[in-house]
């Protein structure tokens, strides 16, 4: 897990706390991309608002814009506030600890009140990367 791109790694922490992750249609084309609002999205800007059903529109009648996807999923990797989140989950079910490893990256440690679940050890060059990976870990130990 750990060659994960952060955002990867954001996805698979999602999915495994069972988030709901919001789907945005977007149009993409010409080097660029136009996001629009997925459809249970509220309204802004006054009554503007773009749906799924108008991106499949413009891009029908822009042959150069495809419809693609994009979906919107916490930062846990980069944001420590975050990442915070995950800890106080996993502190509910053992003993946790985050800290500096010697070699200058971080560490974090889980071990579960749980009897025969083992003790998870992660390292990364961040503390939220540590984070998600002693998470991710610790959710297949169960």
């Amino acid at each position: 897990m750990s060659e994960l791109t952060d955002r990867e790694l954001d996805a698979a922490v999602a999915k495994a706390r069972g988030d709901t992750v919001p789907r945005v249609a977007i149009a993409t084309g010409d080097g660029g991309a136009s996001a629009a609002l997925v459809e249970s999205s509220p309204p802004f800007y006054g009554e503007f608002r773009v749906t799924r059903k108008d991106v499949e529109e413009f891009c029908q009648n822009h042959p150069s814009y495809e419809v693609g996807e994009w979906s919107r999923v916490k930062r846990y990797s980069t944001d420590i506030s975050v990442a915070w989140e995950l800890v106080e989950e996993m502190a509910q079910t053992g003993g946790i600890g985050v800290y500096n490893s010697t070699d200058g990256g971080w560490c974090m440690e889980h071990v579960p009140s749980e009897f025969n679940t083992p003790s998870v050890t992660e390292y990364a060059d961040t503390a939220p990367r540590a984070i998600c990976l002693a998470y991710l870990k610790a959710k297949e130990a169960k």
